[in-house]
């Protein structure tokens, strides 16, 4: 049995991350442990919002940046470093629906070099 999980939840082409099982075992796990986020690791993380209220179909993106400040195990504390823009509305949007701090599972994120 070939089992695929992925994020693509809003019609995004992503890496799709693969477990294969046979005979009820796992024989192939490519999904990156949590452990191996590290403290001052920077990842980047798609926010959606709505551009206009009223008009709910209206998505805008942007990718904000955060460096890992803990890591339990499950997941890991983002301190966002960068917002990805520079309107002020925008941000103050943004910093409605997430902290400056946020916890997220770092697997939905990508890891910045």
């Amino acid at each position: 049995m070939l089992l695929y999980v992925s994020k693509d939840y809003l019609g995004e082409k992503d890496k799709k991350e693969k477990l294969v099982f046979e005979n009820g075992k796992l024989i192939e796990n490519n999904i990156i442990p949590i452990e191996a986020y590290e403290l001052g690791d920077t990842l980047s993380l798609d926010v959606h919002y709505f551009q206009n209220w009223y008009v709910w179909f209206d998505w805008k993106k942007v990718q904000v940046k955060g460096i890992i400040r803990e890591n339990n195990g499950k997941k890991v504390l983002l301190e966002i470093v960068c917002w990805g823009t520079d309107k002020k509305r925008i941000i103050r949007k943004l910093q409605k629906e997430i902290a400056e701090n946020v916890w997220v599972n770092p697997r939905y994120c990508k890891r910045e070099e």
